[in-house]
């Protein structure tokens, strides 16, 4: 099987066991297709903004494969790289999270009931965002390591260095109609680590759908940010109501000269 190899001056390398290297010919707008089962690989310190260049001279292909618009996206997360957080302040402070730190390709492993005791396997490839530190939640101690990048806007983590994780996230691990489980504890992921279970990543897998498609979901770069200004307006909606529901029992329970239990 062969190698594409991105590298950070913007070529694609391919290496093929007992043929020299070579770089991908950027001027044959098919060329890349004969890789799409070729596994990646990222030169150590390749940039998102970078990796998007060495992808391209092959923007009108991935579109069509990526269901994106690479256009668009090359043009935000080709943005000057510029950190949001000053490095002297606490970040945490600021936004109640750590920076991130990089981004990394990975893929998730689930299980679906097809029916009663059977099952199927399904393996994606994502992108996640990597913070420097775990964030925590004060309330449950809960951890995380990496977060969706879905609403994260492009500038944040365009600069940021991206790899290829092939240890898998475990989904569901139920056997369908069974209390059996398909992995074992040893091996299964948690929030801050992956699992010890790897995958083979292919060209198509996990730069085009887990990559491309995947920070692509919600659309173009403008209409992600329309839909998370909706998001965030559905949300400061229900917790304004929550509150004054909240208000007026306060104040029938005030009247009534009831005690809240």
């Amino acid at each position: 099987m062969a190698i594409l190899r991105l590298e950070r001056n913007g070529a694609i390398i391919v290496a093929e066991h007992g043929e020299p290297d070579r770089v991908l010919d950027s001027t044959d707008p098919l060329a890349l297709l004969a890789h799409i089962r070729s596994m990646p690989e990222f030169e150590q310190g390749l940039t998102v903004a970078e990796t998007m260049q060495c992808l391209k001279p092959w923007a009108d292909v991935l579109s069509r494969m990526g269901w994106c618009d690479f256009v668009e996206w090359d043009r935000a997360l080709a943005i000057p790289p510029r950190r949001l957080l000053d490095d002297a302040a606490d970040p945490t402070q600021k936004h109640g999270e750590p920076p991130l730190d990089s981004v990394v390709i990975a893929p998730t492993i689930s299980t679906t009931a097809e029916q009663e005791r059977q099952w199927s396997l399904d393996i994606t490839w994502e992108t996640r965002g990597v913070f420097a530190w775990p964030r925590v939640d004060h309330h449950t101690g809960h951890q995380d390591l990496y977060c969706s990048l879905s609403f994260t806007p492009p500038a944040q983590w365009a600069h940021l260095p991206i790899r290829i994780e092939q240890r898998a996230w475990i989904g569901s691990m139920d056997l369908a109609g069974t209390d059996r489980k398909i992995f074992t504890e040893e091996v299964v992921s948690t929030n801050i680590a992956p699992s010890t279970v790897e995958v083979a990543p292919s060209f198509l897998d996990a730069i085009v759908l887990g990559f491309l498609d995947d920070i692509s979901f919600y659309g173009n770069p403008d209409e992600t940010s329309e839909i998370w200004e909706e998001v965030l307006e559905t949300a400061e909606t229900v917790r304004y109501n929550e509150m004054d529901d909240l208000n007026r029992r306060s104040v029938f329970l005030g009247k009534t000269g009831r005690t809240k239990h």
